[in-house]
């Protein structure tokens, strides 16, 4: 087990704010699952899901090395290889990493380390996701998911202000396309401490040893059969190889950005610091709710493939739920917040993207 530093382990919400938001959704919620006698784990639909997904991973891959397949054809299976990837990570790392898709969590353990076999780990997955973004989410310079070492784009009022950030809006996408890669080649040596940078102070724990081995193994594993394996076996020169990679790791950043951007970076959000104490002085739920908007929560397609990611407050504050409940437990939120005054967002793409581009206008030309 991780153990973090004593001077972080102060930081925490004022006990003395109003709970009773959250005390009403919790009992709906229980209401919820006991009248309908219904489990908050995944049911037979999970299991489909994981199996097809699964099964469309790595038959994509092995068809790339069919005989006769032209270089299109070789990219098609690539790019389809790569976005079941994200969605592997999306449907069921995610859930996993919250032990929310059985009720055992042997399974759900072994389903995070997924997230390895996409060239990452799922043990940073958990640390990064659970143990600090949704305790502490746009907590300013202690959410690790925007306290990010990348100085170009500036998504946080506490992080440092340059120049150029007044054209962040502008080239912002530039640098999005390549997340996939800053995470497997980058991030992930951050936080081993293999390459210094400032981040979260949540993040400076003490790793076990079995991670660093399955870290180096991971890299390796991932590096043979996204790159080399395809230069050794498939009829392309190498540098083709390399363009297909790059091309489909764009698709996947697209993916896999769009949806943490849009839901928690847009002019909605309200970041809050801690006192001198380490006291934030907000009520966890409300400060979850307001800090939190829903993608298109309407859209049963986007909430199947984005793994109930889009419907994203209920998520925040009930994050052991496996995610094909949201789309129910969503409108008994938005209920329970219309009684207490709170607000709660649900955006179209269009409005995500305009918010979001907004947001970073802003925080270009002045701390907001």
């Amino acid at each position: 087990m991780e153990t973090l530093k004593k001077e972080t382990i102060r930081i925490k919400y004022d006990q003395n704010e109003d709970h009773r938001f959250y005390n009403r959704m919790h009992d709906r919620i229980d209401e919820y699952f006991k009248s309908r006698n219904l489990s908050r784990y995944g049911d037979w639909r999970i299991r489909l899901k994981i199996f097809t997904l699964f099964t469309i991973y790595f038959c994509s891959y092995f068809l790339l090395y069919r005989p006769g397949n032209t270089p299109g054809v070789i990219l098609l299976y690539a790019v389809i290889f790569g976005l079941t990837g994200i969605m592997i990570a999306l449907n069921i790392v995610h859930d996993a990493s919250h032990n929310a898709l059985f009720k055992e969590k042997k399974w759900n353990q072994l389903l995070l380390y997924s997230m390895n076999l996409l060239g990452s780990l799922g043990y940073l997955y958990k640390l990064n996701h659970v143990k600090i973004h949704h305790t502490f989410p746009n907590v300013i310079g202690i959410d690790a998911d925007l306290n990010q070492p990348n100085p170009l784009v500036r998504v946080s009022p506490g992080a440092p202000k340059h120049k150029f950030h007044r054209y962040q809006h502008i080239y912002a996408p530039f640098i999005y396309m390549f997340y996939t890669l800053f995470l497997i080649f980058k991030k992930d040596f951050e936080d081993f401490k293999f390459i210094p940078k400032k981040d979260s102070p949540l993040l400076d724990v003490k790793h076990p040893k079995k991670e660093y081995f399955l870290f180096f193994t991971t890299k390796i594993f991932y590096l043979t059969y996204a790159l080399i394996l395809p230069m050794i076996f498939l009829k392309i020169v190498w540098w083709k190889i390399v363009l297909g990679f790059l091309f489909v790791n764009v698709l996947m950043s697209i993916v896999a950005v769009g949806v943490q951007v849009l839901i928690h970076t847009n002019d909605k959000a309200h970041f809050i610091e801690t006192d001198e104490k380490g006291i934030i002085h907000r009520d966890w739920a409300v400060h979850s709710l307001i800090n939190t908007s829903d993608l298109m929560a309407e859209n049963d397609l986007v909430t199947f493939c984005l793994g109930g990611l889009n419907t994203h407050a209920v998520h925040h504050l009930f994050p052991g739920i496996c995610h094909i409940h949201y789309p129910q437990l969503t409108k008994i939120l938005k209920q329970t917040a219309e009684e207490f005054g709170l607000p709660y967002t649900n955006l179209s793409l269009g409005e995500s993207l305009r918010s979001h581009f907004v947001f970073l206008k802003q925080l270009g030309k002045d701390p907001v």
